[in-house]
């Protein structure tokens, strides 16, 4: 009976152990994960859409897309066609991100982004950037 007890005793102490470095190694990646914010650059283009423009409502839906995109990977191009206005889009995260904290990455660069009426724009944070345009382009 005894040495079932040190059985038992040593099985619960290597399952504490492995628990505990489970619970570590996941605290530790949800830190390294957390994107980092901090604004680099903005630029916003001096040519600007005129008035009843549908240009805005595509950098609109580029901006969705390359948003709920980010769930799926860090590094994505989009086009967008909306009633005859084309927005090209990029959007980019640091590979070493979570896929969660690329998309909060991405929402940080999109407020950012503050370029009313511009046909192009791009933000750099940290950790991630969102670009447009209304013409093609590789980064």
């Amino acid at each position: 009976m005894a040495s079932r007890e040190k059985i038992a005793i040593i099985v619960a102490l290597v399952l504490f152990c492995i628990c505990f470095e489970v619970a570590k190694c996941f605290s530790q990646r949800l830190y390294l994960g957390a994107p980092n914010t901090t604004l680099l650059s903005r630029f916003c283009s001096n040519e600007k859409t005129g008035d009843g423009s549908r240009y805005p409502v595509a950098v609109g839906f580029m901006l969705l897309e390359i948003l709920n995109t980010a769930m799926k990977g860090h590094n994505y191009y989009t086009t967008t066609h909306f009633f005859g206005a084309i927005v090209y889009g990029h959007g980019a995260c640091n590979g070493q991100l979570e896929q969660l904290n690329c998309n909060d990455c991405l929402n940080a660069a999109e407020e950012a982004l503050a370029c009313d009426s511009s046909v192009g724009a791009q933000v750099q944070l940290q950790d991630c950037r969102i670009r447009y345009e209304n013409y093609p382009f590789i980064e």
